[in-house]
């Protein structure tokens, strides 16, 4: 028996009476949503209806709930290795030999000293808990003996003294300035290349699930490595699914470099699926709105109308998520858009005859005709863009509509500097 309650525009809950609950072995996947709530559920299907796009999923108790996908920020789905590692932790035994077992375990796991990182480290601490003396413990964290029973970090150690690894004294300040930009050199060569080179190698072979392929590619997108990952393979890529994959990998790795990637995505999937997606990501208070509304608006000088309707709707989405304080600092912002209320546009010309080419004309009762190519093949347009004015409706509270000239009237008394020492006299 189905029971179906409307929540709101775009949600419906879908309840399965007597439906039993998930079960301690069925692997679960995890929903975030836009609000910051996540939800442990069994993804069912990902249907569309009427150009939306859903998720049907079974919650833990055993309900059965359609959701729109735009209510979501991302979906991690299960992974059997990380469900098996769960159930191991419910044996937990506070002993060093217990947690020694748990390090080989996920070293064993596929790709597990990678996967694992974390839980290793989080294993090698429990030890150092229970037997602060455990020298291998001690070692695999990258601590050095400075003193009887004293340890320190080995990083921390050559900071304090201000060296290198090779014995060159510079300044603790210069140090970290050369280590962090060898972390980050190291990032977008040697290991992590390799890495990626591998994943764009079953990306193109079809051989790996999309879960896996998403697992991975969120691996190795950090706001580090974003800008490699965008510039060299995402921009030029043109599969829509793996332009997804990249989407919620940036998504997943906030930063100057991923609002960039988002904001290309978001204007160049016009009111589509990937677009919608950046777009919501972009949502998130991990990322700055300002700015990613100011390189949206950059595009409001694009040839491309449909470019132009893209990024204003992105903004009108974006500015949701922006207080007053915030909107008083987007005044070029606004300043475009004004700009993008009318534009103009340069398309074939209906009828015309390409230099060179001649058209056969048939006279009713009469001989036939030739028109003889060439003239103008294009014309100007003029139109008028909807989502740039429903975009500077939403950031200034007014509504002027195309009228370009009393727009920048508002402009001109709204952010004017008076001097109110200037005398009249």
């Amino acid at each position: 028996m189905l029971k179906i309650l409307k929540l709101g525009v775009g949600l419906f809950m879908v309840v399965l009476l007597l439906t039993p609950s998930a079960t301690a072995t069925d692997l679960l996947d995890k929903i975030r949503l836009r609000s910051g709530a996540e939800l442990r559920v069994k993804i069912i299907d990902t249907p569309k209806v009427d150009n939306r796009s859903y998720v049907l999923f079974k919650t833990e108790s055993g309900a059965m709930v359609q959701m729109e996908r735009t209510r979501i920020a991302s979906i991690l789905q299960a992974d059997e290795a990380n469900e098996a590692y769960a159930r191991h932790l419910k044996t937990r035994k506070e002993t060093v030999a217990w947690h020694r077992d748990m390090i080989d375990w996920c070293k064993d796991q596929d790709k597990g000293r990678l996967k694992f990182r974390d839980e290793i480290r989080y294993h090698l601490e429990m030890i150092l808990e229970i037997d602060p003396e455990d020298l291998k413990a001690r070692k695999l964290l990258g601590y050095e003996r400075v003193g009887r029973g004293q340890w320190m970090l080995e990083d921390l150690l050559f900071d304090r003294y201000g060296y290198q690894r090779d014995g060159a004294t510079v300044t603790p300040k210069l140090f970290q300035r050369i280590d962090q930009g060898n972390k980050v050199a190291d990032e977008t060569s040697g290991a992590f290349k390799k890495q990626l080179k591998l994943w764009l190698r079953d990306v193109k072979r079809g051989r790996a699930s999309r879960q896996e392929l998403q697992q991975r590619l969120l691996q190795l997108c950090t706001p580090q490595t974003a800008n490699f990952i965008f510039e060299q393979h995402a921009r030029v890529e043109t599969r829509s699914e793996v332009r997804m994959l990249y989407v919620e990998a940036f998504g997943a790795a906030p930063g100057n470099a991923s609002t960039r990637a988002l904001v290309h995505f978001a204007v160049n999937d016009p009111l589509g699926e990937i677009s919608e997606l950046a777009v919501t990501l972009l949502q998130q208070p991990e990322f700055d709105q300002r700015r990613a509304m100011e390189r949206m608006s950059e595009f409001m000088a694009s040839p491309n109308n449909q470019v132009i309707k893209a990024a204003a709707h992105a903004i009108k989405e974006l500015a949701e998520r922006s207080d007053d304080s915030q909107r008083t600092q987007l005044r070029d912002v606004m300043l475009r858009l004004t700009d993008a209320l009318v534009t103009t546009h340069v398309v074939p010309k209906a009828g015309a005859i390409p230099q060179g080419r001649f058209e056969l004309n048939q006279n009713n009762g009469g001989p036939a005709s030739f028109t003889a190519g060439g003239g103008p093949q294009t014309e100007n347009i003029q139109l008028r863009n909807g989502p740039v004015l429903s975009a500077l409706k939403k950031l200034t509270g007014e509504d002027f509509g195309y009228n370009e000239q009393r727009w920048e009237q508002y402009f001109v008394e709204s952010y004017s500097l008076v001097d109110a020492t200037v005398r009249t006299d």
